[in-house]
């Protein structure tokens, strides 16, 4: 493998500048709340580039599903998300019910606010019943299109990482070539409860990545800053790359 030709490529990107220090906040935002306790990484070189130069090197092209079994696939994955939307708007419905009980338990039974509320309960108890009945629907239809393509998705699978180890082999000693040549580290911090981290980082330009877990799969962004401001980099569903499940 041709490590040394692809470092030197690798280095024309990340060796362009280095600024001064400062910090950074990166705010993290998954499209319907804040993320806490994430783990963001800042690193100071692009690393999908270099996980797409190995890729063009490798002894063989990069398997690829069958259309077929792809079409497949992605409509169990779509079912998939249906189900957890469904999930998750079963478990909004049943935190209001518990939320209402506790109230209730409080309240006079004959006062008018508790028949309000009571009248509320009934209300979300009806919706509680008929999402119960969508979501074990959609769940059943989910796990069914999956057992229909399971045993090809793994067969395919086990090919792919067979690839991958081997394209993928040189990964670790060019990332070390490339921490050593920009005389930076990779930089890793956790956002807190309001979804934001300030992490203090010299030089430039970085590479903020992180992955996180929604209904519809997993996002994963790697944003580039070619210079510390002191502004907050707001990472949100558009900047992301939308990835199915495993």
């Amino acid at each position: 493998m041709r490590v040394k030709p692809l470092t030197a490529v690798c280095l024309v990107s990340v060796l362009a500048t280095l600024a001064c220090g400062g910090s950074m906040t990166v705010e993290v935002n998954d499209g319907s709340d804040m993320v806490s306790g994430l783990e963001v990484m800042y690193m100071p070189f692009d690393r999908d580039s270099v996980f797409d130069a190995l890729a063009a090197q490798a002894d063989s092209p990069e398997p690829t599903m069958a259309a077929d079994l792809q079409e497949r696939y992605d409509a169990a994955l779509a079912r998939q998300g249906e189900w957890r939307q469904a999930e998750q708007e079963w478990n909004d419905v049943r935190e209001q019910m518990r939320q209402i009980q506790a109230e209730l338990d409080g309240m006079n039974p004959s006062s008018t606010e508790y028949r309000q509320q009571f009248s509320e309960f009934t209300n979300l108890e009806g919706r509680e019943q008929a999402l119960t009945v969508n979501r074990q629907r959609l769940f059943e239809e989910y796990t069914g299109m999956l057992e229909a393509t399971q045993t090809s998705v793994d067969s395919f699978g086990a090919v792919y990482e067979s690839w991958a180890d081997r394209a993928f082999a040189g990964y670790f000693d060019l990332e070390a070539e490339l921490l050593e040549a920009t005389g930076r580290e990779i930089i890793a911090d956790t956002t807190g409860d309001a979804g934001t981290v300030t992490t203090g980082l010299s030089g430039g330009p970085w590479w903020v990545t992180a992955t996180t877990s929604t209904v519809e799969g997993e996002l994963y962004w790697n944003v580039k800053v070619e210079q510390v401001t002191g502004d907050t980099l707001r990472l949100t569903p558009d900047q992301a790359e939308l990835r199915p499940h495993n």
